[in-house]
């Protein structure tokens, strides 16, 4: 898989589906046997990004 850090798995609470092909910053512990595996306690987005155009529009938001 084309960068990859390290495997997530979702620890109590946590939904990794939410955050698919995001960037993202996780806090939990990591394993480390043969490959590194993190068992995700927190997660969150690292980017939003708000787009605007040269016109009188409100401006687009995007998160992640």
């Amino acid at each position: 898989m084309k960068g990859l850090i390290a495997r997530l798995r979702a620890g109590p609470g946590v939904d990794l589906s939410a955050h698919a092909d995001r960037v993202v910053a996780v806090i939990g512990p990591m394993y480390q046997d043969g490959d590194k595996l993190i068992v995700v306690e927190q997660i969150d987005d690292l980017f939003d990004i708000m787009i605007k155009g040269g016109s009188t529009e409100e401006p687009e938001s995007y998160s992640g």
